[in-house]
């Protein structure tokens, strides 16, 4: 229960732990007992509360990420064009086989623990929804299209998306 400071080299606790890296951070996100980053050298890497390392595994272009209660959807880009893909994964970094593909490059994920719904952004301005659980490669519904990133925001058991258009 402290703050995590995100910066290129690393990741810092308040209370002083600190995770240094020679390369550099690319994108992290923050689960109620752990926190997952990814780094330029395509690793990705799963720590505890007080920022031990637990696992260490290589994910090529991930850049987004989302707990999703017992699994965490990650976003990777194809190492050769076309769209991002989001895969949940298990806590050990192993990927299962729910996958899903998305119109472009994910920018933020959101899950919904109250209804098991995950909530991606893309760079092309459209928001998806999943379901967790339950056929989650066939799931997928377009929920929002407009131009822009948009920003997805938890308020209770919903999610604001935040852009520059009305809808």
């Amino acid at each position: 229960n402290s703050v995590l400071q995100v910066h290129t080299k690393g990741l810092r606790l308040m209370n002083g732990n600190e995770y240094h890296t020679d390369t550099t951070v690319t994108a992290v996100a923050i689960g109620e007992q752990l926190v997952i980053a990814a780094f330029s050298d395509n690793f990705v890497r799963l720590f505890d509360q007080d920022l031990n390392m637990c696992v260490e595994k290589s994910i090529k272009n991930a850049h987004a990420f989302a707990f999703c209660k017992n699994s965490i959807a990650i976003a990777t880009d194809p190492e050769e064009g076309g769209n991002s893909t989001v895969t949940l994964y298990t806590f050990d970094l192993n990927p299962t086989d729910d996958a899903g593909q998305l119109s472009s490059r994910a920018f933020a994920m959101l899950f919904q623990q109250a209804s098991m719904e995950l909530f991606i952004s893309t760079i092309n301005g459209s928001v998806f929804r999943y379901i967790v659980g339950s056929s989650f490669s066939t799931s997928c519904a377009q929920i929002y299209s407009g131009e822009g990133y948009p920003l997805l925001l938890p308020y209770s058991d919903f999610v604001i998306i935040v852009t520059n258009d009305t809808f």
